[in-house]
């Protein structure tokens, strides 16, 4: 097991992500660095990666709090070929934290939430869904476990029954003017009205952190969640943080990883141009090549992210270059031995 951790460049990652400052986004968003709520000795806190955490932030309890995660596949049409890397990185971050937090962990596969606004291409994401869980269950066998883990399809029908009721229940307290912007964390001056089908999408998944809901999903009672998401979600965390609250049914909490920037380093990976990002199934050498050629805090995210995922390996430890982390990430999506 690796103990070297190499330390990303986060504060300049989200400036040229989001145009402004770590010190504007937190004041925008109430957040803090996890630092200040006694999480400076936690690895992926050390290595720059988890970055922020809500400003009442509860730390995960030992066989008690449960670790919410997972990869958003919004952007890849239900085709393999167009999932990049971040969907890997982000859901080995919330299986990390568990594995070094000693909690039980919830990775959502938001198969259910895509169908709702494309529902013409339903059995393509249902397949695409089937494709997702062989490979999500193969990363998280290449980590020390958790306490538990759970993998929840949001397409399943047990799974989308019990969303579907919380929706039923508590999505009067999510306004639609809360949701228009949900996912833009900077003030942009302009009017966004989503479509119906895009509102419902959306309260389904604020539904996914409330502490209900993820215990009817694991099997037992649960009073504290933490979202370890990255921080594109800190919107839709906050709502879910505030239904709870007032509904005195638990707690949700949010430690926010930075997202994974592009080759260029000006936008997420998720969203950015196809020649500014790794998809998951470019063959590893080309892919090495090209993060090579990236400016070296880009390069030193995925330094990170390779170490981090390194440092709760269940086997012995690889290599710990871009060229052994690349090959290691293609046989986990390929099925080959990591």
């Amino acid at each position: 097991m690796s103990t070297t951790i190499t330390r990303c460049d986060s504060a300049k990652i989200l400036r040229s992500v989001y145009r402004m400052d770590k010190q504007r986004l937190f004041a925008l968003h109430g957040l803090a660095a996890p630092s200040n709520v006694g999480l400076g000795s936690f690895p992926a806190v050390q290595s720059g990666l988890a970055v922020a955490v809500n400003a009442d932030f509860d730390p995960p309890r030992p066989g008690a709090s449960v670790i919410v995660g997972g990869g958003c596949v919004g952007y890849s049409n239900a085709s393999l070929a167009r999932l990049r890397l971040d969907y890997l990185t982000d859901t080995m971050m919330a299986l990390a934290v568990a594995s070094l937090a000693a909690t039980d962990c919830l990775i959502y596969l938001p198969i259910g939430e895509e169908q709702i606004t494309a529902p013409a291409a339903h059995e393509g994401w249902r397949a695409f869904g089937d494709v997702l869980h062989a490979i999500i269950s193969r990363l998280a066998a290449t980590i020390a476990a958790p306490r538990s883990l759970t993998i929840a399809r949001t397409d399943d029908p047990s799974v989308r029954s019990v969303v579907t009721r919380a929706v039923a229940r508590r999505g009067i307290d999510v306004r639609s003017d809360d949701l228009s912007a949900l996912y833009s964390l900077r003030p942009s001056g302009k009017q966004v009205t989503p479509s119906e089908a895009r509102l419902q999408q959306y309260r389904s998944t604020i539904m996914t952190y409330l502490p209900d809901v993820v215990g009817e999903l694991i099997g037992h009672p649960v009073d504290h969640v933490v979202a370890a998401e990255n921080l594109h979600q800190v919107k839709a965390v906050s709502l879910a943080r505030s239904i709870a609250a007032n509904l005195c049914s638990g707690r949700v909490d949010h430690l926010a990883h930075t997202p994974a920037p592009s080759l260029g380093g000006t936008t997420r990976m998720s969203v950015a141009r196809s020649d500014s990002a790794i998809a998951i199934m470019d063959p590893p050498t080309a892919s090495a090549l090209t993060l090579r050629r990236a400016n070296r805090t880009v390069r030193s995210y995925w330094q990170t992210v390779w170490d981090l995922h390194r440092t709760v390996l269940a086997s012995p430890s690889p290599l710990p270059d871009l060229h052994t982390m690349l090959t290691y990430y293609h046989q986990v999506v390929t099925g080959g031995q990591p």
